[in-house]
């Protein structure tokens, strides 16, 4: 049996909504989460820990336009055109970690109309961390 390896892809789009209100990058985060956990190729999906958040404050914090995943490499289609319907004309950042290697790729300010293209290269990518 052979164990198909998963890729960690980290969504952020702080730098291109930064002057909307933090209620809508909120509703944002939000939208973009549940989308992404309804999808069956998406393995895992979290929303990251504030590190900043003040002593004594209740609850956890979360940093808004930003999200982790993890998804098997030929299904990051999906992910993609999710993010394209969710975030449209949204510049995003794209981080790739496959199976816990420290080497990591990073793709800044994709821009929609070249998903397509980033995502060939994160594939790309994927295959040669993962030494396939």
């Amino acid at each position: 049996m052979t164990t198909t390896q998963s890729i960690k892809l980290t969504i952020d789009w702080r730098t291109a909504v930064a002057n909307l209100p933090p209620e809508v990058q909120e509703q944002q985060t939000q939208n973009l989460y549940r989308a992404l956990r309804q999808l069956p190729e998406v393995e895992q999906v979290d929303r990251i820990p504030d590190p900043e958040v003040p002593d004594g404050s209740m609850g956890a914090a979360w940093l808004k336009d930003l999200l982790l995943t993890k998804v098997i490499p030929g299904n990051l289609g999906s992910l993609f055109n999710t993010i394209r319907q969710r975030l449209p004309g949204t510049p995003v950042n794209f981080e790739i970690e496959v199976d816990g290697q420290k080497r990591r790729i990073s793709m800044d300010g994709v821009r929609p109309e070249n998903f397509d293209a980033a995502l060939d290269k994160l594939m790309k990518a994927a295959k040669e961390l993962s030494g396939k």
